[in-house]
């Protein structure tokens, strides 16, 4: 009798005990922008035995119920976020609310813009631009002859945004030049027709300059065939080119 006494003492002794022990750790996940992170992976482990997950609710929300208190790891990630993870001191007794906020993986973001443009644009960057012709109007030809390569059929030039209205800038002031194939992509203001985006130096800190003439003559071309003498043609073509700033990386002139 004694003994049944004592083990029910006992008992109702240490039930409250272990209630008590139990820590909770709750919280919302959103991104950014403050949206709700929804079917977001949330685990919590103490690095021993303790090691549980969940996913967020239509709400955003999570909810741990830890064995006992103690310093615990949480760990969250959803696709197209960077990983989050946070140390976290769990207490007995006492409901710990933590907010979750994740951020864009720009790694993800980048690589994801990339193989779209290489599915539907091609980019030429300064060193690209460097091999291409001088003079403005094999300029132009050969920037067309690129674009009807990539797939376009009859794309509209654009430098720094504002629609070409028939003089290309100095090749010495090209930055990159992209053309794309995407007839039906958002930011294009023509639907259904490919576009050559230029886009021109800013403002550089020093002053630059370039000479450049170009000559041409019959003796300097191929008979042809049918024709019993060369056809007399003369070609000089001079150029130059200056830039500089007026105010450090705003203002410059060409």
């Amino acid at each position: 009798m004694i003994a049944t006494l004592f083990f029910l003492a006992v008992v109702n002794f240490t039930v409250p005990v272990t209630a008590q022990e139990s820590s909770v750790l709750q919280g919302s996940v959103v991104d950014e922008r403050g949206r709700l992170a929804v079917r977001a992976h949330v685990s919590l482990d103490d690095a021993r035995s303790y090691n549980a997950a969940a996913t967020t609710d239509k709400e955003g929300h999570y909810h741990f119920v830890a064995v006992s208190p103690g310093p615990y790891r949480l760990l969250v990630s959803a696709a197209g976020f960077a990983e989050f993870t946070q140390r976290v001191e769990l207490a007995a007794s006492r409901p710990i609310t933590l907010g979750i906020t994740l951020r864009i993986n720009l790694r993800e973001k980048v690589e994801v813009e990339a193989a779209r443009d290489n599915l539907t644009a091609v980019t030429i960057d300064r060193e690209k631009v460097d091999a291409l012709p001088q003079d403005p109007r094999l300029l132009r030809r050969r920037i067309l002859q690129l674009a009807r390569a990539a797939g376009a059929g009859a794309p509209s030039i654009y430098v720094d945004g504002l629609r070409d209205t028939g003089r290309l800038p100095r090749k010495e002031s090209i930055e990159s030049i992209r053309v794309s194939a995407d007839a039906f992509a958002a930011e294009f203001a023509e639907p259904g027709q490919e576009r050559v985006e230029i886009t021109t130096k800013p403002a550089t800190d020093n002053v630059h300059g370039g000479l450049n003439f170009n000559f041409n003559n019959e003796r300097l071309n191929a008979r042809d065939p049918f024709a019993l003498v060369r056809a007399p043609v003369q070609l000089r073509d001079y150029s130059a080119a200056f830039s500089g700033p007026i105010k450090s990386n705003r203002w410059g002139y060409f």
